[in-house]
């Protein structure tokens, strides 16, 4: 709780939104604590990421730096680009 409670107090004073409830952030302590996640360091830019520790690490690249090939398309802009080619 009181970890929650220092989450929540930095947040409030960057004027951010609570990304993590408190049912949110204790699942991911116990997947940590468990051995089910770790940090995982990204080949391209080495910041550490949370990944399954059952995936390989070698040659990790992270979402910053290879994102998804889908990720920020929307169905209206698919539409506009198979129109505009």
């Amino acid at each position: 709780m009181k970890s929650y409670r220092l989450y929540l107090e930095h947040l409030q004073l960057q004027g951010e939104e609570p990304a993590l409830s408190l049912t949110r952030a204790w699942t991911l302590v116990r997947y940590f604590a468990s051995g089910l996640l770790q940090l995982t360091p990204c080949s391209r830019c080495g910041g550490h990421f949370v990944a399954h520790a059952h995936d390989p690490q070698r040659g990790f690249v992270c979402g910053l730096c290879q994102p998804p090939s889908r990720a920020g398309r929307t169905r209206r802009s698919s539409e506009a680009l198979a129109v505009a080619g």
